[in-house]
């Protein structure tokens, strides 16, 4: 196979070979640009192979980055599930992340570097596309965009000092609001909280990182 093309190294069929891949420290390496094909799950969800008991929730992969790099996932199955993404920098920081419930999920890389892409089964089962290499086109806020009822655009001090593991997005939770788009040294886009699913999902970034340093050591 082309170096720019991949395949998850550990999917639910039992014929493929498997090389986990679903902790930082054995994150699997991808060229850039590449398209990948991958497999998630929680467990006791999908349909019957290796992980349809025990889950595969998470699949890490690390790769180099081109300031406003995008990656982008394609959740083939979303009317019945629910993947996110999530980019982390070498230090385990969340630099970006995306918690749609849609078709598409994008991060953006703000600068040059080695990240680690995560790809997360938040609910179901599903097949995906995970694609590397398209630059980021919408880094600015449009002028023009039409105006949606709670929500927000904003741009934070990046300057501005927080504690230890507390990030922009802990910011705007604790404001009772989530990031729907944007990242470091960009404006974001904010949407007030609806209920409590979006307060599990938005706490899930913060905990990402502690958990990615102690997987990683």
């Amino acid at each position: 196979a082309s170096s720019n093309q991949a395949g998850d190294g550990d999917t639910n069929d039992t014929a493929s070979l498997y090389t986990p891949n679903d902790m930082p420290g054995s994150a699997q390496a991808l060229a850039n640009p590449v398209t990948l094909g991958g497999y998630i799950n929680q467990p006791g969800t999908g349909a019957e192979g290796r992980s349809q008991l025990r889950g595969d929730i998470d699949d890490y992969f690390r790769l180099e980055l081109l300031a406003a790099q995008s990656v982008t996932l394609l959740v083939a199955d979303f009317e019945d599930a629910d993947a996110d993404l999530y980019l982390y920098n070498e230090a385990g920081e969340v630099i970006d992340f995306s918690v749609e419930t849609g078709e598409i999920e994008t991060v953006t890389a703000p600068e040059n570097g080695t990240y680690l892409v995560n790809v997360t089964a938040f609910l179901g089962a599903t097949n995906y596309i995970l694609a590397v290499g398209s630059p980021a086109l919408d880094s600015a806020p449009r002028t023009d965009a039409e105006l949606v009822p709670g929500e927000i655009i904003v741009e934070f001090a990046e300057s501005e000092i927080l504690a230890p593991g507390f990030f922009h997005a802990d910011l705007a939770y604790q404001m009772g609001m989530q990031e729907r788009a944007g990242g470091p040294g960009r404006a974001r886009l904010l949407e007030i909280l609806a209920g409590q699913a979006e307060r599990q999902r938005l706490g899930t970034a913060a905990r990402r990182k502690n958990d990615f340093q102690n997987n990683a050591r």
